[in-house]
Formats: C-alpha cells, sequence, structure tokens
C-alpha cells in the first residue's frame, strides 16, 4: 500500500489531477497538508476539501517489495478491475518554533480533532519536549524532522528515546524542497 502523506492543499491548483495519477500508480491513500508556521490559533477549523476521483483508473495488488510493486504496476495497465478509491484525508502540518506554541495548543483540542492527522514540525528542542508531554502528545500523529537540512538543534539521544516511547510516529523528509 502507498500513501502520500503531504500533498499541499492548493484550493485553486490541481488536486483533482494529482489524486487521478497518484490512483493510476497504486495509491491508496493521500493527505490533504495545511501547513502553519508559528502560533497556532483555537478558534481554527480544517478547510481542505476533499476531490473524491470517480473510480477511473485501473489498479492491482501492490506488494511491499519493490519488484512486487513494479510487477503489480505492469499488470496494473492490462487489468481490467477498476481500482479502489483512494482514501482521503487531511493533515495538519504545525511549525512550532518556540515552546510558546507548544503551550498555546492545549486549548486547541477541538481545532486539532477538525484533521485526520496532526504532525508537527518542532524547530526548538523545548518546542519538541512540550509536545512529547500529556495532554499534547495525545493531540499529536507524526513528529517530522527535515532530514535535507541539518535541525535548527541538536537531536538528544535521551528526546529521542522519549519521543518513541511515547510511540508517536516520526517523519525524516529527504527531499530539499518538500515540507515533512
Amino acid at each position: 500500500m502507498f500513501v502520500d502523506a503531504c500533498l499541499p492543499s492548493d484550493p485553486a491548483g490541481s488536486m483533482r489531477e494529482r489524486l487521478e495519477t497518484l490512483q493510476r500508480f497504486g495509491f491508496a491513500a493521500v493527505c490533504w497538508d495545511t501547513e502553519i508556521t508559528g502560533r497556532f490559533d483555537s478558534r481554527h477549523r480544517c478547510s481542505s476539501r476533499r476531490v473524491n476521483v470517480a473510480h477511473t483508473s485501473r489498479g492491482g495488488d501492490v506488494a511491499a517489495s519493490s519488484a512486487a510493486r513494479s510487477s503489480a504496476a505492469a499488470s496494473s495497465a492490462a487489468s481490467s478491475s477498476p481500482s479502489p478509491p483512494i482514501r482521503e484525508l487531511t493533515r495538519l502540518t504545525l511549525h512550532l518554533e518556540e515552546e510558546s506554541n507548544a503551550w498555546a495548543l492545549h486549548g486547541a483540542a477541538d481545532a486539532l480533532n477538525s484533521y485526520d492527522v496532526v504532525a508537527i514540525v518542532p524547530q526548538s528542542e523545548g518546542a519538541l519536549e512540550r509536545c512529547l508531554q500529556s495532554p499534547l502528545v495525545e493531540m499529536i500523529d507524526l513528529i517530522a524532522i527535515p532530514g535535507h537540512e541539518r535541525p535548527p538543534f541538536t537531536l538528544r539521544r535521551a528526546i529521542c528515546r522519549k519521543a518513541v516511547k511515547v510511540n508517536v510516529s516520526h517523519l525524516f523528509s529527504h527531499m530539499p524542497h518538500a515540507p515533512c
């Protein structure tokens, strides 16, 4: 199963075309991403719209190995069965520059819950530590660390262990101009 966890939610863009392309390649899900930097307003609500592409592309079973993926891609072109619809999710990516930005999220549970996936991109060690504490850690699905550049703070072993211990998923982006 392929999932694109970070497509910009661009109301003026070609969301339908991107979704149709991903469906043709056998993707099972996509997250329409909204990015916010700095302080998060607790009155904010998800405004991403879903495209709901018709089942026009052809699909096949997609296995985990790259060889099986190549084989499945080749057979999907010849297959006559329609592929299942792509599951569309909404994702909020919060770039938290300071620990105070993380503290401001405490009263924003309703706003965060209006998204299917909540990701944080910590810009300081204090912001990351705050996000790993209760009750905020229960509202976060993903910690995103840009891997294409040096993080703005040192990732200490103890904080990495804590992140693993609290069972928050991690994403390292390796593409230079792609958001996490």
